[in-house]
């Protein structure tokens, strides 16, 4: 690979990748030694640098850094350490952006998931508004009549308004999940007829209009 990329001039970096640590190939020690075999190998077949997924102990950091020529890359996953440490054991200028990039990155995926929930969740709340849904008085329902809260849910739409269709109280009631998640629409009349069980005992009953809802 590197052969052919010289002779069409192109300048290319290999980032070999090694996996000792990520499937934990022993104990870390034998990671360690594994690790720096396999990145001796590499560095010998051309390699510019040797990535190493599941290395996030400092000190073995420290000690893969000093058994490699090659700089070395880390993922970026819970338990790394902070880039001032990663700095103090030695990696280059090269691995500490690449580092810094990685968890800039996951930083914006993290903000835009954030983000999309924050939108989802005004969505659903601007749904609930349209079609007559008060939380207040879902959960005082709830307690009055015993209700889950999805029953308690289709009883509050069913107060705030003259008819609720079986199709307006099935996105209401799972808007907020992804649409992939959905269950089956035939849970609305699982619902209702929780709901009708609930009420008889109060000797209150629900009128179904078909055709209208």
């Amino acid at each position: 690979m590197r052969d052919t990329a010289q002779k069409l001039g192109i300048h290319l970096f290999i980032n070999a990748r090694t996996d000792p640590f990520l499937r934990k190939f022993g104990s870390p020690d034998e990671c360690l030694n594994e690790a720096a075999k396999r990145a001796k190998a590499y560095a010998d077949a051309g390699a510019d640098g040797i990535f190493v997924p599941g290395l996030t102990d400092l000190a073995l950091i420290e000690k893969f850094a000093q058994l490699t020529p090659l700089p070395v890359n880390i993922m970026v996953t819970q338990g790394v350490p902070e880039i001032p440490d990663l700095a103090r054991v030695g990696p280059s200028n090269a691995d500490l952006i690449a580092i810094i990039r990685a968890k800039d990155d996951l930083i914006c995926q993290l903000k835009t998931a954030a983000l999309e929930t924050d939108r989802l969740r005004d969505r659903v709340e601007q749904l609930e508004q349209l079609v007559g849904v008060d939380r207040s008085l879902t959960s005082r329902l709830r307690t009055a009549f015993g209700l889950e809260p999805g029953v308690a849910q289709v009883m509050g739409m069913l107060l705030k308004r003259d008819f609720v269709t079986h199709d307006a109280l099935y996105v209401v009631l799972y808007a907020a999940r992804p649409e992939c998640d959905w269950p089956d629409a035939r849970i609305v009349d699982v619902q209702i007829s929780r709901l009708r069980r609930a009420l008889r005992r109060h000797g209150i009953t629900i009128k179904t209009q078909w055709g209208e809802g």
